[in-house]
């Protein structure tokens, strides 16, 4: 409800700034405010996750990376309540989960590691990828401070006013609002989650606590493949 006021808001503002630009003396100050704050945005969200600079090229991680989505998944169909994942380079992932668990958790987290990676094998790829990854938000924050960009260059390379200038910033607002899960599951497919591998299985269980937070490391053994031998595909 929040949001929706806040974008009616903006939409008000620029059809008001367009009929009326001489009204709005303070666009120029605004726009440069607006930059500003979205940089800053970017920059902290780069940092927050700053993994997803090593993931890239990391074949194994993206393939564990897949499989935490997968897990998290199946824990979900089968009424565990999931608060969030990450994946560990080189070792799994972890699942955090809410409250205090049963002692038998971690065989059910084990059992629905199990199923994921027998589903991904089987086919069900969709299981490896995540509509509220982190990664959406990366690229999302990206993607809306890249459109800035080029559009205020562009305004300035036209000769735009601050009025038109604003009106376009709010529709590249919407069109990142509208665009910023597909392009986060595209992301995912092409950079962050998925490898071809040859095999995949649950070595070990490890719970413990973090912030209050009962959490449960999936160690997990991953074969990713070479070129000619039996392929899982991670993306497709």
């Amino acid at each position: 409800m929040k949001r929706a006021l806040f974008w009616l808001l903006l939409d008000v503002q620029a059809l008001f700034a367009l009929a009326y630009p001489e009204s709005c003396f303070y666009l120029p100050w605004l726009l440069r405010a607006l930059y500003i704050v979205v940089a800053c945005a970017v920059v902290k969200t780069v940092l927050d996750h700053r993994w997803i600079l090593w993931i890239v090229n990391d074949r194994e991680a993206r393939v564990l990376h897949g499989l935490e989505h997968a897990t998290i998944s199946v824990l979900e169909e089968r009424g565990v309540p999931v608060v969030h994942g990450y994946t560990q380079r080189r070792v799994g992932f972890v699942v955090a989960l809410e409250g205090e668990q049963p002692r038998e958790v971690s065989s059910v987290i084990r059992a629905a590691a199990e199923t994921a990676i027998a589903r991904v094998r089987a086919g069900d790829r969709s299981l490896m990828y995540a509509p509220d990854c982190n990664t959406t938000a990366v690229v999302a924050a990206v993607t809306f401070w890249a459109m800035l960009v080029v559009g205020g260059a562009c305004g300035l390379a036209l000769g735009a006013s601050a009025a038109a200038a604003f009106a376009v910033t709010v529709t590249l607002g919407h069109i990142r609002a509208a665009t910023r899960r597909p392009l986060g599951l595209l992301a995912q497919r092409l950079f962050t989650v998925g490898a071809p591998f040859t095999s995949a299985c649950v070595i070990d269980i490890r719970p413990f606590e973090r912030r209050g937070e009962p959490q449960f490391e999936v160690r997990v053994a991953v074969q990713v493949a070479t070129h000619g031998g039996p392929v899982i595909p991670g993306i497709g």
